[in-house]
């Protein structure tokens, strides 16, 4: 976690409001956690599961995981 914080900058809340206006349930993510979950939009860490969707109540798969793991490792370099 300090390393994600010392290597991005998380997005205002109109910051925010603009990158996760992609998805149709933006909504449904947490107040508290929009401005993280725009950050790893952002970097490209999260995609969301489908096309226009987040499903942020889902539970993430293990190979889901994984993928933003390395996607957050790739990040750092």
């Amino acid at each position: 976690a300090m390393l994600m914080k010392q290597k991005l900058d998380k997005p205002d809340q109109e910051a925010a409001a603009a990158i996760l206006q992609k998805f149709k349930d933006e909504n449904a993510i947490s107040a508290w956690a929009k401005a993280e979950v725009a950050l790893a939009v952002k970097q490209g860490i999260i995609q969301g599961k489908q096309s226009d969707g987040f499903l942020p109540q889902e539970v993430a798969t293990r190979a889901e995981a994984a993928v933003m793991i390395s996607r957050f490792a790739a990040s750092l370099q």
